[in-house]
């Protein structure tokens, strides 16, 4: 499974436990694949204690570049000028 479409599933859930619901996976594997996912992008994207999920600064932005290239999306890829 895609670890970004698992992130995004995380964000829309706003937990990991959800997320994993929704994906037919466990609380744990959730972790571990956005573990991945941050580990590969050299940034941590969200806090999780027990408690509570948040984004950080880099999450947003991830999250919002995620959007962006969402099928349907009307905003289209996020283009930079040269």
């Amino acid at each position: 499974m895609q670890p970004m479409r698992i992130f995004v599933a995380v964000v829309q859930n706003g937990s990991l436990s959800s997320a994993g619901r929704q994906l037919g996976l466990s609380p744990a594997s959730v972790s571990r694949h956005i573990g991945a996912l941050e580990e590969s992008l050299g940034c941590r994207l969200v806090n999780r204690t027990s408690r509570k999920l948040t984004l950080t600064e880099p999450g947003e932005l991830y999250t919002g570049l995620q959007s962006s290239f969402a099928p349907g999306s009307s905003s289209g890829p996020v283009r930079a000028a040269v």
